[in-house]
């Protein structure tokens, strides 16, 4: 082709154009395989760009603060896991101690000599928890602690048994109705004696 060809073409593609906007219509623009596309306008892309450039602006910054919603959520959901934990752990070892504390009653047979030997028993490391329960190693706290082994002999009364308790005021009136009848005699002669005081 010629560049006098080429001119009029390009002429009459403008007057097409020009023709297609005035009607409404998109101008049309032959590419390189003859056949008519639409010509594209630079401002209506740029707009296009700009209102998907702040459609996706606006999607990001949503995804961001849902974003950091959720590890402010996650975080408070760990805190009180762990303090669920925390207190799950101190009930089972409060639960241990008290059966190693009633192991030990039963082999001490004294409330207060158990407690003595559960502090020597922890300080020691022989309380030994098993799941729910714990154990005390009452061989090794008895070899270590002999004095916890000794108790109280029990008294034998022979032919004198223990006297009944001395009466007091007090005494009398806490005893229950039957209790006072069946101890009346012993009331009044107490009475008549001046020994209740």
């Amino acid at each position: 082709m010629n560049e006098e060809t080429k001119q009029e073409q390009a002429a009459q593609e403008v007057a097409a154009a020009a023709q297609a906007q005035s009607q409404g219509q998109e101008p049309q623009v032959k590419g390189e395989s003859g056949q008519n596309q639409p010509q594209a306008d630079p401002i209506r892309e740029l707009e296009e760009l700009r209102r998907k450039a702040e459609a996706l602006e606006r999607e990001l910054k949503r995804t961001r603060e849902e974003a950091a919603s959720r590890r402010v959520e996650k975080k408070s959901l760990e805190e009180r896991i762990q303090e669920m934990e925390a207190a799950l752990n101190a009930m089972r070892e409060r639960a241990a101690l008290e059966a190693a504390r009633a192991e030990l009653v039963a082999a001490l047979g004294d409330k207060t000599a158990a407690e003595a030997a559960l502090k020597l028993a922890r300080a020691d490391g022989l309380v030994q928890v098993e799941g729910e329960g714990a154990r005390v190693d009452l061989e090794t706290l008895f070899s270590r602690y002999p004095f916890l082994r000794t108790r109280g002999a029990p008294r034998d009364a022979g032919a004198n048994p223990p006297a009944t308790p001395q009466l007091t005021r007090d005494a009398i009136a806490q005893m229950t109705p039957e209790e006072y009848a069946k101890r009346r005699r012993e009331i009044l002669e107490a009475l008549a004696k001046g020994l209740i005081k």
